[in-house]
């Protein structure tokens, strides 16, 4: 980041206000809404991961896009198998 101009991550916290993605500290929940929430969660990811991969591409930053692109990849077919298993 720092390489491009930008700024890093600086704490937990700070992981915490960017993150798009949801805590549930729910002591129990079942199974299938387990699967949901996840299946959720990786759609978000994709979206983050794209996102990214966008900002490498305009920045000129190969290896962080080529990177992205395996990541992506295998959150979609992750996407995939979890939305197949609530069938």
């Amino acid at each position: 980041m720092r390489k491009l101009g930008g700024t890093t991550l600086r704490s937990v916290g700070h992981v915490g206000r960017l993150s798009e993605i949801a805590d549930n500290d729910a002591e129990n929940i079942d199974a299938r809404a387990m699967l949901a929430e996840l299946h959720t969660d990786t759609l978000i990811l994709i979206v983050a991961l794209k996102t990214a991969k966008r900002l490498a591409d305009e920045s000129g930053d190969n290896a962080s896009s080529g990177i992205i692109d395996t990541w992506t990849d295998e959150a979609e077919q992750r996407a995939w198998f979890i939305n197949a298993s609530l069938g």
